[in-house]
């Protein structure tokens, strides 16, 4: 992990605690949050699980990026998550 992200993740502990996760469930401390989570406001805002979720976020920020002329391994490997 880069000494970035140490950075990043420091600055967040006192917001998010000493868990397991970053990002915990709202049902307890030692469960992760899920997709559900996530998806919930924008059901919450009209739109359809068919028209909108998440993950399609992954999709719009690629092809934004590339359309801006950012470096396509830089996109790719990012989406990979490495």
């Amino acid at each position: 992990m880069s000494r970035q992200v140490q950075a990043i993740l420091e600055e967040l502990r006192p917001l998010t605690g000493n868990g397991k996760y970053v990002f915990p469930s709202l049902r307890g401390l030692t469960r992760p949050f899920n997709e559900g989570t996530i998806n919930m406001p924008l059901r919450n805002m009209g739109y359809a699980s068919d028209v909108q979720a998440v993950h399609g976020f992954r999709s719009m920020a690629s092809t934004i990026l590339n359309e801006d002329g950012w470096n396509p391994d830089w996109i790719e490997r990012q989406l990979a998550h490495i």
